[in-house]
């Protein structure tokens, strides 16, 4: 499955994230759509600097770790996700990002990708 390209609205460095909501999700297959045959059983949201190296610039995952953002998954059922307003530490410049999801039935899905374009901000320290 090819992920859904999204370019997300441009970020002022420095200033916190308004946040995120994916969900319900629907898989669509021969022009027909139908829920995830499994719950959602894990997601991360990585961005990653759009040089040749691809630098990790932040990442948001639904797994509690050190230095990431925070996901919520609200309906495992449903793929009802909310990345809530947060800290976005990232330097102005262009970033790729995508949504990878796991579901119950250990099946991995990157199912949404695009650009995150961070301007720089004036009244920065």
């Amino acid at each position: 499955m090819e992920p859904v390209t999204i370019n997300l609205p441009d970020h002022k460095a420095g200033d916190s994230w308004e946040g995120l909501t994916i969900g319900p999700v629907l898989f669509v297959e021969d022009g027909q759509s139908y829920v995830p045959p499994a719950a959602l059983a894990s997601c991360r949201l990585y961005f990653r600097y759009g040089n040749p190296q691809k630098t990790l610039g932040y990442r948001f995952k639904s797994a509690a770790e050190e230095g990431c953002g925070t996901i919520e998954i609200n309906d495992p059922a449903a793929w009802y996700v909310i990345i809530p307003p947060q800290a976005l530490p990232l330097k102005a410049g262009n970033y790729e990002w995508d949504f990878e999801t796991t579901d119950a039935d250990g099946i991995v899905r990157t199912i949404y990708d695009g650009i995150l374009k961070v301007t720089q901000d004036v009244s920065h320290d």
